[in-house]
Protein backbone atom coordinates (compact mmCIF):
# COMPACT_ATOMS: atom_id res chain seq x y z
CA UNK A 1 0.00 0.00 0.00
CA UNK A 2 1.23 2.97 -0.96
CA UNK A 3 1.11 6.43 1.66
CA UNK A 4 0.08 9.68 -0.25
CA UNK A 5 1.05 12.26 2.45
CA UNK A 6 -0.71 15.95 1.36
CA UNK A 7 0.64 19.25 2.56
CA UNK A 8 -2.25 21.23 4.86
CA UNK A 9 -1.41 24.74 3.55
CA UNK A 10 -1.52 27.31 7.01
CA UNK A 11 -4.11 29.50 6.60
CA UNK A 12 -4.62 33.31 8.39
CA UNK A 13 -6.69 31.42 11.50
CA UNK A 14 -4.80 31.38 15.04
CA UNK A 15 -5.04 28.52 17.17
CA UNK A 16 -8.04 27.93 19.38
CA UNK A 17 -5.09 28.92 22.98
CA UNK A 18 -4.12 32.31 21.14
CA UNK A 19 -8.20 33.25 20.70
CA UNK A 20 -9.64 35.51 23.76
CA UNK A 21 -11.83 32.75 25.16
CA UNK A 22 -14.18 31.77 28.04
CA UNK A 23 -16.06 29.01 28.83
CA UNK A 24 -18.03 27.69 31.83
CA UNK A 25 -17.97 23.63 32.02
CA UNK A 26 -19.63 22.34 35.06
CA UNK A 27 -19.16 24.63 38.36
CA UNK A 28 -15.99 26.26 36.73
CA UNK A 29 -15.02 29.35 34.59
CA UNK A 30 -12.14 28.77 32.43
CA UNK A 31 -10.39 31.35 30.10
CA UNK A 32 -7.36 30.92 28.23
CA UNK A 33 -4.01 32.73 28.99
CA UNK A 34 -3.86 34.67 26.04
CA UNK A 35 -7.54 36.13 27.54
CA UNK A 36 -6.40 36.74 31.58
CA UNK A 37 -3.44 38.44 30.01
CA UNK A 38 -5.40 40.75 27.95
CA UNK A 39 -7.35 41.53 31.12
CA UNK A 40 -4.11 42.52 32.73
CA UNK A 41 -4.09 39.21 34.89
CA UNK A 42 -6.23 40.52 37.90
CA UNK A 43 -6.04 38.30 40.86
CA UNK A 44 -10.07 38.17 41.25
CA UNK A 45 -13.06 38.86 39.02
CA UNK A 46 -16.22 40.31 40.16
CA UNK A 47 -19.16 37.38 39.03
CA UNK A 48 -21.73 39.75 36.99
CA UNK A 49 -25.84 38.12 35.93
CA UNK A 50 -27.71 39.90 33.07
CA UNK A 51 -31.42 38.83 34.06
CA UNK A 52 -32.90 40.59 30.65
CA UNK A 53 -30.66 38.20 28.29
CA UNK A 54 -29.61 35.26 31.20
CA UNK A 55 -26.17 36.25 30.26
CA UNK A 56 -23.10 36.01 32.97
CA UNK A 57 -19.94 38.49 32.81
CA UNK A 58 -16.55 38.97 34.62
CA UNK A 59 -15.18 42.29 35.88
CA UNK A 60 -11.86 42.23 36.91
CA UNK A 61 -11.44 43.55 40.78
CA UNK A 62 -9.43 43.45 43.68
CA UNK A 63 -9.16 40.65 46.40
CA UNK A 64 -9.73 42.95 48.94
CA UNK A 65 -13.33 44.31 47.92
Amino acid sequence: MKTIWKEIPRDHLKGQWTALHISMRRAEIVMTRVTHERLESPKAFQLLFDPVNSRIGLKPTNLEI
